[in-house]
């Protein structure tokens, strides 16, 4: 298969994205005032109808505007730090959230339908596995186009963020093992569970890259490729399958970045150009990782794949 050089979004190293200074942005006292204000303006506005039309952010509009062309078009990633959590009640906090972020895409459900924010903690008292769980969670990515991650309380240990940059995963393997990357490039039976966002449950294929345009759409996570070769109709991994997969997982290690996310920072990533994962964490009793969750869709008519 004939490999394309990927250059949109930048490929990147761990070492390289931390001398790139795009990607952060920290929020001066100005553009909360304003941020304070919309959310004053939006008191009885249900989240689901929060939009850029009626969210005046006017000062932060240039700055969410740069945030977006970084997510599309630079790194695939971006940082915000300065959000202050302790500042609104819950449901005040909820709308400056969703604020700010619609203005990089159009917030969807999540959680079956139920909501457009998703916790994001320890229930493994409740039965709550991956996600749901402290235990570390392997390399994947979601099923939008951008996911953001507010940080309202961190945990007492671990619990670190981990990105990696697919574009650049997929120029090494071209590199280093075509053979491997065009496997990759084939398609992989997946199970779908049915979970978050409701839908039947069932097998589909598709591949972990795929050219699209100029640009490069990943899909990856090994959890539902591992249930679909456990399935009653059985779909197992091929030993090809599985060792392109250890390379992708390998290539991620390498040039991977780790981003702790304090409380009142928030991540945005370009879910088909980054890769994430998450080191265990550990709680105590005055102590809790807590962060919420959106998805967020690209509006009509809107592409970043060139």
């Amino acid at each position: 298969m004939a490999h394309r050089h990927i250059s949109t979004p930048i490929p990147w190293r761990g070492a390289e994205l931390s001398q790139h200074t795009g990607w952060h942005h920290a929020l001066t006292a100005h553009e909360l005032d304003e941020l304070d204000a919309a959310v004053e303006a939006n008191a009885d506005t249900p989240l689901n109808a929060i939009s850029p039309a009626n969210f005046p952010l006017d000062r932060l509009a240039e700055r969410l505007g740069q945030i977006r062309e970084e997510l599309l078009k630079g790194s695939g990633v971006a940082k915000l730090t300065g959000f202050p959590v302790s500042h609104w009640a819950m449901p005040a906090l909820q709308r400056a959230y969703i604020g700010l972020s619609s203005f990089l895409g159009t917030p969807t459900p999540q959680n079956r339908g139920e909501g457009l924010l998703r916790e994001i903690r320890d229930r493994s008292d409740e039965g709550g596995t991956r996600v749901d769980s402290a235990d570390a969670l392997n390399w994947h990515n979601d099923r939008t186009d951008i996911v953001g991650l507010l940080s309202l309380s961190e945990a007492q240990r671990g619990g670190i963020s981990r990105i990696a940059s697919a574009i650049a995963i997929h120029n090494h393997l071209a590199a280093v093992n075509p053979a491997q990357l065009d496997t990759l490039l084939a398609d992989y039976a997946r199970f779908a569970p049915g979970d978050e966002v409701g839908g039947s449950s069932g097998i589909y294929r598709a591949p972990v890259f795929r050219y699209e345009g100029t640009t490069l759409l990943t899909h990856y996570s090994r959890t539902y490729i591992t249930q679909a070769a456990a399935h009653a109709h059985g779909h197992p991994l091929s030993a090809a399958q599985a060792s392109a997969l250890e390379a992708l997982v390998d290539a991620a290690d390498q040039l991977s970045f780790e981003m702790p996310l304090l409380t009142g920072e928030i991540q945005y990533l370009n879910n088909y150009a980054i890769l994430h994962s998450r080191s265990a964490f550990t709680d105590s009793e005055h102590q809790h990782r807590l962060l919420w969750r959106v998805w967020l869709s690209l509006r009509d008519g809107e592409t970043w794949t060139g």
